[in-house]
């Protein structure tokens, strides 16, 4: 299935020293680094600052794909890439054809972390909900116990609260404070 999966997407080839994302541009997908290797730069004081390296199996841009929002560095091909591009509409058509191997993203549950990311970076003024979780993290960082009572704190009754996400199709929970 993850053959038929594949084949589905539109794959793009990107030649060395060429750019696969654009700081600023509009995003509205995401990408899987098939063949290849890339490096994530953004521009800090006029000068192009390189932040990560991308390899074989790696997945970046997805905040384009669930915000459609300015991409927020440069993504640049180190060697001959090939990415698997994947939008809503590839999205899709994995839902129906293959929906034991398409995840479904529940897009405000999405939009929120994103949002909480761009808070982290800078990009976007922190919410309360946003500076309550690190505050959270902070004292759990510096060894204090932190207890969260109430079912308001894990299913997120309140929009700014997602300390712990659900899975819905396995019912698995993941609490990001642990880690």
């Amino acid at each position: 299935q993850a053959k038929m999966v594949t084949l589905m997407g539109e794959l793009k080839v990107f030649p060395k020293n060429e750019a696969i994302v654009r700081q600023g541009q509009m995003g509205n997908e995401m990408y899987v680094l098939l063949k290849g290797s890339a490096e994530i730069y953004i521009e800090a004081q006029g000068e192009p600052k390189r932040i990560a390296g991308l390899e074989r199996g790696d997945v970046f841009g997805e905040m384009g794909l669930v915000r459609h929002h300015e991409r927020s560095a440069d993504v640049v091909a180190t060697e001959d890439v090939e990415v698997l591009a994947v939008n809503e509409r590839f999205l899709s058509r994995v839902m129906r054809h293959y929906p034991r191997t398409g995840a479904k993203i529940f897009l405000n549950v999405a939009k929120i972390l994103s949002d909480r990311q761009r808070m982290i970076a800078g990009a976007l003024p922190l919410d309360w909900g946003c500076a309550e979780t690190l505050a959270y993290a902070g004292l759990l960082r510096r060894g204090h116990p932190v207890r969260l009572t109430g079912q308001d704190s894990g299913r997120g009754t309140f929009f700014h609260r997602h300390a712990v996400l659900h899975c819905q199709r396995t019912g698995d929970s993941h609490v990001s404070l642990h880690e």
